[in-house]
């Protein structure tokens, strides 16, 4: 038995990611970053009231809206 039949074969891996990769592995990763956003934000003391909200708390609202957007997009794709 010669080393080159005994040995299993390996996939040649790239070692970089494509544009679209890192989309994906962006849009994976933004739900749950956006909720732990939203939740540090609650911890601070944030949302009382609508008057006192300033940017950063409207960026974590948008953030929590897109990211149910994401969210429901990737079910509804599951299901088809």
């Amino acid at each position: 038995m010669t080393p080159s039949t005994s040995l299993p074969r390996l996939r040649a891996r790239t070692l970089f990611f494509t544009p679209k990769r890192w989309g994906r592995s962006a849009a994976r990763f933004f739900p749950s970053t956006a909720f732990l956003f939203v939740l540090a934000l609650l911890a601070r003391g944030a949302y009382r009231a609508v008057e006192t909200l300033d940017w950063l708390q409207v960026l974590g609202l948008v953030g929590l809206v897109g990211a149910g957007v994401i969210t429901v997009s990737r079910r509804l794709k599951r299901t088809q």
